[in-house]
């Protein structure tokens, strides 16, 4: 049996080949699910085998985006700048009455639950408007 001597080519190529494996549809199929509690709106990610290192939780306008993406590495081990492979993404629209400030996110058990607080003057915030004559 031939053993490879050169350890550098081996991880090269077990690299490689994750790489395409990603590439060619190996991306994890992370579950969303989004419940509105009376206080609050929780969404909950279960992405298996993607470490939460990984993730990434942005809010933009009236959006939630939760993605995760796989850095690509050198022949050295460290990450090459610019470089990466999309693991999942998910755009999510929030209600104008979150509290984008005190937006929070918890990973525990394998899973991220993403908490987006109701601002409380916002919640049932209801107003007649009486309309004017001129």
């Amino acid at each position: 049996m031939y053993i490879i001597k050169n350890k550098k080519i081996l991880k090269s190529f077990g690299q490689q080949i994750d790489q395409l494996n990603t590439l060619s549809g190996g991306v994890s199929m992370a579950q969303f699910k989004v419940s509105n509690k009376p206080d609050k709106m929780v969404v909950t990610v279960v992405a298996p085998s993607v470490s939460p290192e990984l993730i990434q939780v942005q809010v933009e306008y009236n959006k939630l985006m939760v993605y995760a993406t796989l850095p690509q590495k050198d022949e050295n081990g460290t990450d090459q700048a610019n470089v990466n492979f999309p693991l999942f993404a998910q755009v999510i629209q929030i209600p104008f009455h979150v509290d984008v400030e005190q937006i929070y996110a918890v990973f525990e058990n394998g899973k991220l639950n993403i908490n987006l607080p109701f601002a409380e003057g916002r919640l049932n915030h209801r107003k007649t408007i009486s309309i004017e004559r001129s």
